[in-house]
């Protein structure tokens, strides 16, 4: 008797703390392999998926914004952040900033030009 009001204790604790964690949508365009990637993060909730051209639009939702960003940047090219322009324009200066960190080391020959890599 005892152990089923604890595991009912439990239960109605675990619901409460889902329940009560943010939720933070997210629309993101993501390749094949960004795709996979995303779907095996478990940790991650799928709310809706589409196929658009090669890839997929998906909303995921993610416990915070501010995870957010180093999250979905985790996943490299394979994702494009769509949705909120906010975390669309901090993912873009993040990966502008990391371009440049990198540019520098390339010898000139094969440093962008024009936006696109040469040699």
């Amino acid at each position: 008797m005892r152990s089923t009001a604890v595991r009912s204790r439990l239960e109605a604790g675990t619901a409460e703390f889902e329940s009560s964690r943010p939720e933070y949508h997210v629309t993101v365009r993501v390749t094949e392999s960004g795709n996979r990637s995303l779907v095996s993060r478990s940790a991650w909730t799928i709310r809706g998926q589409r196929r658009v051209g090669r890839g997929h639009q998906v909303v995921v939702d993610l416990e915070r914004i501010e995870y957010a960003e180093s999250q979905l940047l985790s996943l490299g090219s394979g994702v494009e952040v769509l949705a909120p322009e906010e975390l669309r324009l901090s993912t873009t200066q993040v990966s502008l900033a990391i371009a440049s960190n990198y540019r520098r080391q390339l010898p000139r020959s094969a440093r962008p030009r024009g936006g696109k890599l040469t040699g």
